[in-house]
């Protein structure tokens, strides 16, 4: 089976039996000694890379990775995590925008995805959040495999994950749970090293002040996260073809290359291989808004993100001993909040969260502006819902495989969400009306007036809600457009086993075969997907 890659792959890494200590980079695919191996992992992004290294520790299996973007080695807006912003739109950003979305006032969005080694994981804001453990059961019910169940799921983030010290040194005794951590993998996971003063202490006091609804959980990974917290060079596999090119990347090989709704390839001059109409059918996302009040301190983010010679001095620090604000994108504490059992909300919609212990809010706090783009001193909260229920697609518009695809998350489209995420904001103004903010917190400053903010009653949420359409984005967490379901399920893409239907010799490994997305940053589920997704192959080939 021939598959149509939408892009150049100038990056090639050729991994083979790493205990034997053999690889080797190649920057074309002209230049590889070989054209066939056991393995060809399209896509060196969070799980290619993982899925590589790990299929590489049997040293008579021969593998290819191949990558469509530049190296990121010395890179600083890759290396250094307050530098993340500036990744997007640039020449390591694939560009993708999304159609006009409905919901939010027809308005067309970027809509970021890696296009360097590293994928996604290499241009993020490095959130690690496993999810809510309800997650994994919910995925294991449907695929009927338990194999995917939290208790299942744990041993591989552990494997993966590698628990370090923060960057400045400091006791993290009290700041963490070290039974829910690994400390033998490949991935490194810390704590913030830098202090914001003039929050993250008042963070703390106002969870204590407001009680349940803020409750203080010391580690949202141990599954309750609930509180604060192309060369047209043809290459062969003599085994399988594994696809890691990501929820937009894997959707869209498979697409050009026949695999989707017959008639919809049909009527694109694309020859169908195997009519699996559920590809692309499921794109899920989490939908992103945030919220700036004007604070009294001018010891905010502020004042290093609007000086050029403080940024400097602040990147002389982390390139002489990594320490300093350099070492973080300007978010510290992150909230997963329940809307509450009695909500009017549950006597008109579905509860889309798996269970009790997950959550239907997240909020991320910095001690800045944000998006807004202000000038002054501020503390903004971003908003996202981990469980939307609306839905969006992946189609494509041509047969010319380097045609992008169209993106639609189908943002707002359900009612529930846009009440979901008014709830949100309530629920913020609830957290900064606690006396922990008092004389910090002065007013409303984005995108609201005070008085569109402060009005009650339905008058004042249909204010609120007509500005949201207009400020609401992405996440940049699309999952779900090739879907696991059970092995005789008439609907899905990809068996328990990640095997695409259908298909001898063909899997996907990472956040496109999700078949809903956690309460989580996509990218630590994604380590425990290709983990597993090693091991499952592993034992196909006797190994």
């Amino acid at each position: 089976m021939h598959f149509k890659l939408p892009s150049l792959l100038p990056v090639a890494v050729v991994v083979a039996g790493s205990r034997l200590c053999y690889a080797a980079l190649y920057q074309q695919l002209s230049d590889l000694p070989d054209i066939e191996f056991d393995f060809i992992v399209a896509g060196g992004g969070t799980a290619g890379a993982v899925l590589a290294n790990r299929l590489s520790e049997v040293s008579r299996f021969q593998v290819l990775l191949i990558e469509a973007g530049p190296l990121d080695r010395g890179v600083l807006n890759i290396e250094v995590p307050y530098f993340a912003l500036r990744l997007m739109g640039s020449p390591y950003d694939w560009n993708y925008t999304t159609v006009p979305q409905p919901g939010l006032n027809g308005r067309t969005l970027p809509y970021p995805r890696g296009r360097v080694l590293g994928g996604s994981s290499s241009v993020n804001l490095m959130f690690y959040t496993r999810g809510s453990a309800s997650d994994y059961d919910r995925w294991a019910e449907v695929t009927g495999d338990p194999g995917w169940s939290w208790r299942r799921i744990l041993p591989y983030f552990f494997k993966n994950e590698r628990w370090v010290a923060p960057a400045d040194g400091h006791n993290t005794t009290g700041q963490f749970d070290p039974t829910v951590h690994g400390r033998d993998g490949m991935t490194m996971v810390s704590l913030p090293s830098y202090n914001q003063t003039a929050t993250d202490g008042r963070t703390i006091e106002a969870t204590k002040q407001l009680g349940q609804e803020f409750k203080f959980n010391l580690d949202m990974n141990s599954g309750n996260p609930l509180g604060v917290d192309s060369d047209r060079v043809q290459l062969k596999a003599k085994k399988e073809v594994i696809l890691s090119a990501g929820t937009i990347g894997s959707c869209h090989i498979l697409l050009n290359s026949g695999i989707g709704n017959s008639t919809e390839l049909s009527a694109l001059g694309i020859k169908p291989l195997v009519n699996l109409p559920s590809v692309g059918k499921n794109l899920t996302d989490h939908p992103l808004a945030s919220v700036a009040w004007r604070v009294s301190s001018n010891e905010t983010f502020d004042v290093l993100n609007n000086s050029p010679e403080l940024q400097a001095q602040a990147l002389e620090q982390w390139l002489q001993n990594k320490t300093g604000p350099m070492t973080t994108p300007g978010i510290n504490q992150v909230f997963w909040l329940r809307i509450p059992n009695d909500s009017p909300l549950w006597n008109v919609y579905p509860d889309p969260a798996p269970g009790r212990r997950s959550p239907h809010i997240e909020l991320a706090m910095t001690n800045s502006a944000g998006f807004s783009g202000l000038v002054g001193h501020f503390v903004t909260v971003g908003m996202a819902l981990p469980y939307p229920l609306s839905r969006g697609s992946l189609t494509l518009t041509s047969s010319n495989p380097l045609t992008p695809p169209l993106i639609d998350p189908n943002f707002s489209s359900s009612p529930f969400d846009v009440r979901a995420m008014l709830v949100a904001i309530r629920s913020t103004q609830k957290f900064l009306s606690a006396p922990a903010w008092k004389g910090y917190v002065l007013e409303h400053a984005w995108p609201f007036t005070e008085e569109i903010i402060t009005q009650e009653g339905e008058e004042g949420d249909e204010a609120i809600l007509a500005i949201l359409r207009n400020v609401t984005s992405t996440s940049q967490h699309p999952v779900g457009t090739l879907a696991m379901s059970a092995k005789d399920a008439g609907y899905g893409v990809v068996d328990p086993y990640l095997r695409v239907k259908g298909v001898v010799g063909l899997r996907v490994v990472d956040a496109s075969v999700m078949p809903y997305i956690p309460a989580a940053h996509t990218q630590a589920p994604v380590y425990a997907i290709a983990e597993r997704a090693a091991d499952l192959i592993k034992a196909a080939w006797g190994s």
